[in-house]
């Protein structure tokens, strides 16, 4: 307990406490300054964003729209020399609305399957 001791006034001893406390709050307000100096400084060097003509987005919808296989489900196909394929002039327009649906097997959505129709825009299922 010789340790505890001290020939400090409690006065003194509260001082001493209160200057490390505002030394503690100066150096973190500190800290926050060059945190939002170094966000500040992260914004004004990230490029801006390029302007596109029209063309060019244009240009990066289809390639979005090749590559992502919209085409797939919502336009219509006909069997080409390597399989299905999109029928460019009815490019998403689903299942056509003079077409009738095949006939529904029943028996195969009770078991959990999914049927779809030739052209791959008609979809059924236990959903």
């Amino acid at each position: 307990m010789k340790l505890l001791k001290s020939n400090l006034s409690p006065q003194t001893i509260a001082t001493h406490i209160c200057m490390f406390a505002l030394m503690v709050y100066i150096l973190n307000s500190c800290e926050e300054k060059k945190e939002k100096n170094i966000e500040k400084d992260f914004i004004a060097q990230t490029p801006k964003a390029k302007k596109f003509s029209k063309k060019e987005y244009e240009d990066r919808g289809k390639y979005l729209v090749e590559i992502i296989g919209c085409h797939d489900c919502h336009s219509p196909k006909k069997i080409g020399a390597k399989g299905p394929e999109a029928i460019s002039e009815l490019a998403f327009s689903g299942y056509q609305a003079n077409k009738n649906l095949p006939e529904l097997n029943k028996e195969t959505l009770e078991k959990g399957w999914m049927l779809m129709n030739s052209d791959l825009t008609a979809f059924i299922g236990p959903w």
